[in-house]
């Protein structure tokens, strides 16, 4: 925390605070290239996150297993920065578009009870982008994960009308290979 209080400050992670002797300037260009050289490469630079956004994305990304006290915990973060929800369903969808298999599911799992327990504007961004999240899942997962994800579909999503109806049509037809 001691390194991000000293970026905040302007000042780099490598370069010792001089006092006087350092320029503002200099420094301010040194926190900006410590801060790039920390940013994981992306190909579009997205929105400055808030710090509940990082605290979420720190979440999701540690989330490894199905407990259902990380899931909750998740639930409870989504719901709490609800003002946020783009972002949330931005963070969300985007880990599991890139995460591992094994995540898959702990993942799917945190966006159900999302969709279930937080409210209508979460199901209108995650409409908006889990298509495309669910092709990149699709195309690179065994069959074994495909029937999971069908039965994610028809047992919650479809049967307790989480997503709009032509979202869910696309789910389908992505989810059965058509």
């Amino acid at each position: 925390r001691a390194w991000r209080r000293g970026l905040a400050r302007g000042r780099s992670r490598r370069a010792p605070h001089h006092g006087a002797m350092a320029s503002t300037g200099k420094r301010k260009r040194d926190a900006t290239a410590a801060a790039a050289a920390l940013a994981p490469a992306v190909a579009e630079p997205g929105p400055v996150l808030s710090e509940g956004m990082l605290q979420f994305k720190k979440a999701v990304q540690e989330l490894k297993n199905k407990a259902q006290t990380k899931i909750t915990a998740l639930t409870g973060l989504a719901d709490l920065h609800y003002a946020e929800c783009e972002q949330v369903a931005q963070i969300l969808t985007e880990e599991i578009a890139g995460a591992v298999t094994s995540r898959i599911q702990p993942l799917v799992s945190v966006m159900d009870s999302v969709l279930k327990k937080v409210g209508k504007d979460y199901r209108q961004h995650l409409a908006a982008r889990l298509p495309a999240c669910m092709q990149a899942v699709y195309g690179r997962t065994e069959a074994i994960m495909h029937d999971w994800l069908g039965k994610m579909l028809e047992l919650s999503w479809r049967k307790h009308d989480l997503l709009p109806l032509d979202v869910l049509d696309m789910l389908d037809a992505i989810l059965t290979g058509r």
